[in-house]
């Protein structure tokens, strides 16, 4: 537990003085301290006649010369009065005796002062984040003294803590006190209240309280589905996908990093990822080849608010997988649309998917060439109804199919086959003519 400590400097003090012209007296502190204490005497309201700060070991030596003399060094100084009027300390001291003398040791106005500071106690605040590794999170404190009704912050407060962190503070004893954290919405706190409250404290006693913060966490659901037809909406017959995987990104670099939560989708497609910290980010999924989203889209992904008092269920994705088309080209030679036997395969024919059924290879649409025996396999067709049609060549006359194309509806997965396209070419016919001039035909 790492360890910071502020000090409010209380000591237990009693001195025995004595005030005379013609004597050397020693005053001993009870209690060691290693910061200056200050201790006042006044001859009256307004003049300051002792004044004094303790030694570092913790004793003081007061030599007095004679009356009404000053006396310093660099641990302490000393103003002699023998007509003490008022006496008062600083540091939270208490004056618990002064006996004035009208003659003391032979010498008028003399006197002894008992008095002391309480020694005080010690708070100590621990943090604890039990579910995060060096978690950077800064959580203030504030400590209150209470005064008659009221509750006063104390020197010092307000206090930052982070995880695994504690803080010693000294108090004043015979005091109550009050801690209390300031709330995070991201976390809960024990105690629930965000509050220790004390009675009143005892001399020499370490009071310590643990202030636990669990970071809130999330969960999420969903389904992963085969959009059959491509329209982003799971219907009524479209299965469930395994194997895909869902994670959260808190960084929105759109790849699963280490500490990133995720979850695999089951045989029924369903996924559930545990675990998710306050915060707003993207669900996403890590994409597969062959495999084209269509859930969600613009963007791909789901940002979610990951807060109190909200449900996060029903967060489907969709995909569709490759779609083919094939067939062949064959040189109807009879035109009958009919491909007969004998009737050879035709290349260099384009076939093509017409999506807006213009009849005319546009820009995306996906098309293949016909190989040398006629057969062709058009790739990356994406779901829906669309026209199969050929690139007619000039010369070449179409007779299958009828009408000049195949509709088709095509659905993710479907390897569609035995689109046949006939053509015959041109026909000519030459030959001459002559004069049969004996008329015997040849």
């Amino acid at each position: 537990m790492k360890n910071r400590r502020f000090r409010k400097t209380l000591v237990m003090i009693l001195i025995f003085v004595l005030v005379t012209s013609n004597f050397m007296s020693v005053a001993t502190f009870a209690a060691e301290t290693t910061n200056f204490v200050k201790v006042h005497i006044k001859e009256n309201v307004d003049e300051v006649k002792i004044e004094f700060y303790t030694a570092v070991d913790g004793s003081i030596y007061l030599p007095l010369e004679k009356q009404g003399s000053f006396w310093q060094n660099n641990d302490f100084k000393v103003f002699i009065s023998t007509n003490i009027k008022s006496i008062w300390v600083t540091s939270g001291a208490t004056i618990t005796e002064y006996t004035p003398a009208s003659d003391y040791e032979g010498v008028e106005g003399g006197g002894t002062i008992n008095y002391w500071l309480y020694e005080g106690a010690e708070i100590i605040i621990n943090k604890i984040v039990p579910n995060v590794v060096n978690d950077p999170t800064e959580f203030t404190f504030h400590i209150y003294e209470k005064d008659g009704k009221d509750w006063i912050e104390i020197s010092g407060s307000p206090i930052i803590l982070k995880d695994d962190e504690s803080i010693s503070i000294d108090v004043e004893a015979k005091k109550e006190y009050k801690i209390t954290e300031e709330p995070n919405s991201e976390y809960t706190t024990d105690p629930s209240d965000y509050t220790y409250e004390t009675k009143k404290i005892s001399d020499k006693k370490v009071y310590e309280y643990t202030f636990t913060n669990t970071q809130k966490r999330y969960s999420i659901e969903g389904h992963k589905f085969e959009d059959l037809n491509g329209n982003g909406i799971w219907d009524e017959g479209e299965l469930g996908l395994p194997g895909f995987t869902i994670f959260i990104d808190y960084d929105g670099d759109g790849i699963l990093d280490a500490g990133e939560p995720f979850a695999i989708t089951d045989s029924n497609g369903y996924y559930t990822i545990t675990d998710i910290k306050s915060g707003t980010y993207e669900v996403k999924e890590i994409q597969q080849i062959g495999w084209t989203q269509t859930k969600p889209i613009s963007p791909d992904y789901y940002q979610v608010i990951f807060s109190d008092s909200t449900q996060f269920i029903d967060f489907d994705f969709g995909n569709w997988t490759d779609i083919t088309k094939s067939g062949f080209k064959f040189n109807d030679l009879n035109g009958n649309g009919i491909w007969d036997e004998g009737e050879p395969g035709l290349p260099g024919f384009t076939i093509f998917v017409d999506y807006d059924g213009d009849g005319i290879l546009d820009a995306g649409e996906p098309f293949a060439v016909t190989a040398p025996d006629g057969s062709y396999t058009i790739l990356g067709i994406v779901p829906g109804t669309w026209e199969v049609r050929e690139v007619q060549i000039p010369g070449w006359t179409q007779t299958c199919p009828k009408g000049g194309f195949y509709t088709e509806t095509f659905v993710s997965g479907a390897h569609l086959a035995e689109n046949i396209f006939g053509n015959w070419a041109d026909i000519t016919k030459s030959g001459f003519k002559f004069n049969d001039l004996n008329g015997n035909g040849i």
